[in-house]
């Protein structure tokens, strides 16, 4: 159909008599895409109304300048227009460069969530092809133009004076774009598919396939009015491919119409033109930042001196280097630092000296650099070797503010003195790394401080600088200069350019640290802007990442050689200090700030030409797959596409690997899920999936890179609540529910937290999705055993008990012994014992299900785990079931007519209270009613024999 739009479209062309030479003049300019890629028959006859290419133009954007002066960036961004009802908006990007085409008006206001007519659409999209004078004519003349151009196809009838809804703003827009490849798989991503006008969807999905059309939460709408901010978005990914959005997943040549379920392996490599976003997650907290944020391609780890490694002379307590490794078992391309020569004489406010205090505190005394060589050259080898491919090591850190090289003229002397060591010692780890044959493994970065008046004075008094960089493999950058108001990021972005136009000498580039530091009392009000703390550093980052969008676009102000941005910090890592740079609580929750920063790299990695990986290939796979990873931005990742989430939206991802890994699995693009544990065996519990598609990626992390692991299958397992309900006629409600334990002691004695057994998401999938004990992740290590106790605060009849261990769809039976007792303190004797199971037991179930021995009641309960009689006695604890005895109203240990009586009586009003509440409790509805009678009364029936 497509083809006859083309040939349609000549006849256009020619009835209006005018022919425009395109071969690079209207669309080329600045971000949006040329017609070098406009179809075959457009170009032959230079045509007005093109279709648009599918390329993305990942190149770095201009080239680097040098010596320049230093440039505000709030006076660059003075001339750009501005909606005032866009700031901050998520399209206002799209709408402020359309604006500047031309095909809105700069008016004061956009009017974001408003509509907009099929005539006023159809203007602004033949603006956007260059033909302003068509879309001056009057709307008769553009309806008959647009009608016989074959951009509308002859099954479909247009009412141009209706608001554009969003299925026809997908279908024009999936129209006048190049035909895109395996569109049809894009019905997988849409619940409400069927309800697109039939004659629209395959152009709708042509727009989805291509990254124009957007979609979120599954949905299309498509009788909804399209938004103005939504157009814009369409019309602006339309014109330029590298703003496109990345689809949620990509099948690529695997799709087969019809086919619900699929496996396959998708590859991808380093996106030159993308930015790498990262932290200084701390201390061995990458999982954490993983569930707020999935993986991140960079990070920050170590930061080691030679005077706390080398504590006697030539003898060095090499570190072990586990953040580094956890880092690489996280994904991450890693950023390390080694301090050497900062010392006292040079830099009298250092807290420590880096030279250990045996040697001379001057890098340039002989003696102290050749041990200090020496020491370089051990602490690498030992690096690589524990931590392996893909480190930036910095050596020395902070050039300006670490080594007291200030703007006053007498410290110049150490800016050479240090250039002369930095490129020595460079030589020395360069040689450690080839002598261990990795010299791959190894890249070297230089960090730079903030600007100081001697870097304003341009290259020509800063040779040192040029010296280094020329020795350095990466460019890093500590910024954290402020204006008055720091909402405000201008600094941040000129201080990026100026240091890395003047001296980067084109290599990459990696701010490394920036964040703003705030008062810890978060509601402190800033005396400038009236914010409080918290809002004032929330503001700061939504503001950095618009104007990221805005500066980073092909060069815009900066050049793209800006490879990564570290923010500082994950969690604080002062806590004497009076200021906090941290993102997340210490329970791992994201503080509002922390929420900004989430966002703003979503806006980012969303699209193509700044996603710091790009796709290479998809290919279906099933089991025995070889995935491999080279580093944060080079991986092969799993995506497994099923039809259905179980019974109550649960469900566990099994991964079998031939070798020990961790295992990173993301549900839907949203939901974050690790087993961080390096095992050949992972079942990764997931819950908030959907009724229809689900979307799971599986990456993997090993610590050590490059990695090729063997995968013998991954697979999603929905929970099925029959399965579970069928082995047992318990009250569906646990008594343990939302309870702590009152003690948790291993067999060793050792008095662990009870907050051990508070802190995991609740497995109520073993309660049949109602009770929560909140045991998850309760751990036995190697004990022999161990007792938990908790309080039930009232009496209670048990008969029933349940104890799972291991994964939640894989669980493994352990030894146990369950007690109950009114005294805590006899709790565990013997004759309290009211339930066991044990690996041989006849009544041991899969799941461990057991009725009590004796029916007892006690306030409170215990469980014994014990030894499981193997080499590897280990329980991660699921659940805890404890249930009531149902029908036991009056206390005397059975269920029988007499406590039918006792609960009439009370609802007759004759009693004040029944003595088990919760056993005569029988709908467990939380009050005594006669329907509860009733149930107790056919609970009584059922165990009379018929006849």
């Amino acid at each position: 159909m497509k083809k006859g739009f083309i040939q349609s479209v000549i006849s256009w062309i020619l009835s209006f008599a005018v022919v425009l030479n395109l071969s690079g003049t209207v669309l080329a300019e600045e971000i949006f895409i040329d017609v070098e890629n406009f179809d075959e028959d457009y170009k032959a006859q230079s045509l007005s109304f093109p279709r648009f290419g599918n390329r993305v133009d990942y190149s770095r954007g201009n080239p680097t300048s040098s010596d320049e002066e230093y440039q505000d960036y709030k006076e660059y961004i003075a001339s750009r227009h501005v909606f005032e009802d866009m700031i901050g908006h998520s399209s206002e990007v799209s709408a402020v460069r359309l604006a500047e085409k031309g095909v809105f008006p700069e008016s004061q206001y956009f009017s974001p969530d408003d509509g907009m007519t099929v005539m006023q659409f159809m203007k602004s999209l033949i603006t956007l092809c260059g033909r302003s004078d068509l879309a001056a004519e009057g709307d008769d003349e553009i309806k008959n133009t647009i009608l016989t151009s074959g951009l509308i196809e002859d099954s479909v009838t247009v009412d141009f004076s209706a608001e554009i809804t969003n299925e026809l703003l997908a279908y024009f827009l999936g129209r006048a774009v190049n035909d895109t490849a395996n569109s049809a798989q894009y019905k997988l991503l849409l619940d409400d598919y069927n309800d697109i006008n039939e004659s629209l969807r395959d152009s709708v999905l042509d727009s989805v396939a291509a990254g124009i059309t957007e979609i979120t939460d599954f949905k299309l709408n498509p009788d909804k009015i399209a938004k103005r901010s939504d157009i814009a978005d369409g019309l602006y990914r339309l014109s330029n491919a590298a703003a496109r959005v990345i689809p949620l997943f990509d099948l690529g040549a695997a799709y087969d119409d019809g086919k619900e379920n699929y496996l396959v392996k998708s590859t991808y490599e380093k996106n030159e033109r993308g930015i790498q976003f990262g932290f200084f997650t701390n201390y061995n907290k990458q999982a954490d930042a993983f569930l707020n944020y999935g993986t991140m391609p960079i990070d920050r780890t170590g930061f080691y001196k030679w005077s706390k490694i080398e504590t006697t002379e030539g003898k060095y307590n090499m570190p072990n280097f586990n953040n580094d490794k956890s880092s690489h078992k996280a994904g991450n391309t890693i950023i390390n630092c080694i301090d050497i020569s900062a010392n006292f004489n040079w830099n009298p406010s250092l807290s420590e000296s880096n030279i250990p205090e045996f040697y001379t505190q001057d890098i340039r005394d002989s003696e102290t650099r050749n041990a200090a060589k020496e020491f370089l050259y051990d602490f690498v080898t030992e690096m690589l070797v524990q931590v392996d491919s893909d480190v930036l090591l910095a050596i020395d850190y902070e050039l300006d503010s670490h080594l007291g090289i200030w703007n006053e003229q007498k410290h110049l002397w150490k800016a050479d003195a240090f250039a002369e060591w930095y490129k020595e010692a460079c030589e020395v780890a360069r040689q450690a790394a080839a002598d261990l044959g990795k010299s791959d493994s190894l890249k070297l970065i230089v960090i730079y401080n903030n600007i100081t008046s001697k870097h304003l004075e341009g290259v020509s008094e800063n040779q040192w600088m040029l010296d280094i960089a020329e020795v350095s493999d990466y460019i890093g950058i500590d910024t954290y200069n402020f204006y008055n108001d720091k909402t405000d990021p201008s600094y941040t972005i000129q201080n990026i350019r100026f240091l890395m136009n003047n001296y980067s000498l084109g290599k990459p580039v990696i701010v490394v640290e920036n964040g703003l530091g705030i008062s810890r009392d978060f509601n402190e009000i800033d005396s400038e802007t009236g914010l409080t703390q918290m809002e004032l550093s929330e503001q700061y980052y939504k503001n950095l990442f618009c104007e990221f969008r805005f500066s980073l676009e092909k060069g815009d102000f900066l050049n793209a050689n800006l490879e990564g941005f570290l923010i500082w910090s994950y969690y604080d890592t002062n806590e004497t200090s009076d200021k906090t740079y941290g993102l997340a609580d210490d329970d791992n929750t994201l503080r509002d700030n922390g929420i900004a920063v989430k966002e703003g790299i979503n806006s980012l990695y969303k699209q193509k030409q700044f996603n710091p990986s790009k796709l290479k290939e998809v290919t279906a796979v099933a089991d025995d797959i070889t995935v491999k990873g080279y580093s944060g931005t080079e991986y092969d990742e799993l995506t497994i596409i099923s039809q259905g989430s179980g019974d109550d939206g649960t469900a566990a991802v099994s991964v079998e690997l031939e070798k020990q890994a961790a295992v990173y699995v993301t549900v839907n693009g949203e939901g974050h899920y690790t087993d961080y544990r390096y095992s050949t065996s992972h079942s990764v519990e997931i819950d908030n999936l959907r009724e229809g598609t689900n979307v799971i990626k599986i990456r993997f992390g090993c610590e050590q890179t490059p990695y090729t692991i063997k995968v013998k299958s991954a697979q999603i397992l929905f929970n099925e609540k029959s399965e579970w309900e069928s082995m047992s006629n318990a009250p569906s409600k646990s008594l343990l529910s939302g309870k702590t334990p009152i003690s948790i002691i291993t067999s060793k004695g050792n008095n662990n937290s009870v907050s051990n057994a508070t802190g995991g998401t609740s497995l109520s999938l073993w309660t049949n999705g109602i009770a929560s004990d909140n045991v998850s992740g309760l751990y036995m290590h190697s004990s022999k055993g161990m007792t938990i106790a908790y309080d039930l605060e009232e009496t209670y009849a048990v008969n029933n008990v349940l104890l799972t261990s291991g994964s939640l769809m894989y669980p493994t039976e352990t030894r146990w012994k369950a007690y109950l007792s009114n005294n805590s303190s006899d709790l565990f004797c013997e004759e309290n014992c009211i339930a066991y199971v044990t690996n041989d037991a006849k009544n041991a179930r899969v799941t461990q299900f057991a009725d009590v021995t004796t029916l007892k009641t006690g306030r409170y309960f215990g469980i014994k785990l014990l030894d499981n009689g193997t080499e590897d006695s280990n329980a991660y604890i699921s659940e805890i079931g404890v249930y009531l005895f149902v029908g036991d109203a009056n206390m005397d240990g059975c269920f029988d007519a007499r406590d039918l009586v006792h609960l009439k009586k009370y609802l007759a009003g004759k009693m004040d209270s029944v003595k088990n509440f919760h056993s005569a409790d029988a709908d467990n509805s939380g009050k005594l009613t006669a329907t509860d009678l009733t149930a107790l009364r056919n609970k009584i029936m059922d165990t009379i024999p018929e006849g």
